[in-house]
């Protein structure tokens, strides 16, 4: 710890807090008290401190483990940890991690490793034959890594999403439940079904993922039909998608916006590309470029021509990347509200917005304008039980909002939003 300099605002805690051996109580299941252990291993149980300090004492393995072998690169998360590189070189250093692991005390499981390769030519009968030994389980058509599918095809990466859209379905069954007040059921589906999965779309080629994005999509709409007991309309479907300050429900779809939270994300960890990587990063990861800038090609056609007209045009191809490496880009990654997946997201939905309302009448713009007011929302948004409104008012308020006529005539609590 004391030599990670980064970390010396620690220093001064850690001492006070692990200088000297700590008394673990041993008690019977009646809480009587058998015996006090001087404990001097290992990090306490709660400690704040316990995964930094882990991670500190666990980092020099790691790096012991690869030194001789600079074609592997580790990426750990607390114990978690991934080697990747040659097949060969990645054998030799797990045998080297598990000989280090068991002079800090520390044991490697056999029943939780897994050895990928994509790309199963790659897979040697030596290599074959010590995974076979080894009883290591061996995926070569795709598998999860940090909660994001990775595989060879768009059918495999649907394989390894369905568990995804299930536990979402069942999610989602709850939400209407006639024990769940409308509202509430709402506010839930506004609020947590689109952030379950949106890490994905950052994170997955939009063309991977864009098949599980719209049967997502349809579930997220289905949900709110059910909450409504109605079904809805196109233009009311397409106002849904609209965020509440552009006259929507706020359920923005995935669909449309994963080739924008794929550039965004792409965008905000270019400087982190560089330094593990270094410069000549982009000549090392060809695949995930590529799937980039197809995915800025495809945004093009999405926004107005005056919007990033430097980051969008065909000409050079590493303008986007060396943007988001200089200052500029980085100031505007930090100034923006949600980095530039919110900006894209915004213009995105600005365009659509403006041909939406060149579809409606001089009257239903005007209700979507009138919706789209600073505190047109706020009943949307009330979390307080007693500012809620009732299952049948909050159905009609919805549908109020979404212009289907007469809705209010059979309940004078809703006069006002009506005449407003």
């Amino acid at each position: 710890l004391y030599e990670v300099k980064a970390l010396s605002n620690l220093w001064r805690l850690a001492n006070w807090s692990y200088s000297e051996a700590s008394p673990v109580f041993v008690q019977d299941r009646d809480g009587t008290l058998l015996e006090v252990i001087q404990c001097s291993q290992g990090v306490k149980q709660g400690c704040p401190l316990a995964l930094t300090l882990f991670c500190v004492g666990f980092t020099p393995i790691i790096r012991e483990a690869v030194k001789d072998h600079p074609t592997v690169i580790p990426i750990a998360v607390a114990d978690d940890v991934t080697f990747s590189g040659p097949p060969d070189q990645v054998l030799e250093v797990s045998s080297a991690f598990n000989r280090l692991l068991s002079t800090a005390g520390l044991v490697s499981r056999p029943d939780k490793k897994v050895f990928v390769s994509l790309h199963p030519d790659a897979i040697t009968e030596d290599v074959a034959k010590q995974l076979e030994d080894q009883k290591v389980a061996v995926e070569t058509d795709g598998f999860v890594f940090a909660g994001i599918p990775i595989a060879v095809s768009v059918t495999e990466t649907s394989k390894l999403l369905t568990p995804v859209l299930h536990s979402v379905k069942a999610l989602l069954s709850l939400l209407t439940h006639p024990a769940m007040p409308k509202a509430v059921g709402y506010q839930l589906l506004q609020q947590s079904a689109n952030a379950k999965c949106i890490n994905i779309a950052r994170c997955l080629r939009p063309q991977f993922c864009l098949p599980f994005a719209e049967e997502f999509d349809e579930q997220i709409l289905n949900t709110l039909q059910v909450l409504l007991g109605k079904e809805l309309s196109d233009p009311q479907i397409r106002q849904c998608k609209f965020p509440f300050s552009k006259g929507g429900l706020g359920l923005r779809p995935l669909a449309s916006i994963s080739h924008a939270a794929f550039v965004g994300a792409a965008a905000g960890i270019a400087p982190l590309w560089t330094s593990i990587l270094g410069e000549d990063w982009r000549n090392l990861c060809p695949l995930y470029v590529d799937s980039v800038l197809e995915s800025v090609t495809a945004l093009r056609p999405k926004l107005n021509p005056r919007d990033f007209t430097d980051l969008f045009q065909p000409d050079d191809p590493n303008s986007f990347w060396d943007f988001f490496n200089s200052a500029e880009g980085l100031k505007l990654l930090q100034d923006a509200k949600g980095g530039l997946q919110g900006i894209l997201t915004s213009l995105i939905e600005g365009k659509e917005l403006d041909y939406f309302k060149g579809t409606l009448s001089p009257g239903d713009r005007s209700r979507l304008n009138s919706s789209s007011q600073k505190f047109a929302s706020e009943w949307l948004r009330s979390s307080k039980s007693n500012t809620q409104l009732a299952n049948s008012q909050f159905v009609t308020a919805i549908l109020l909002r979404l212009g289907s006529p007469g809705e209010s005539d059979s309940d004078p609590a809703l006069a006002l939003y009506d005449n407003s």
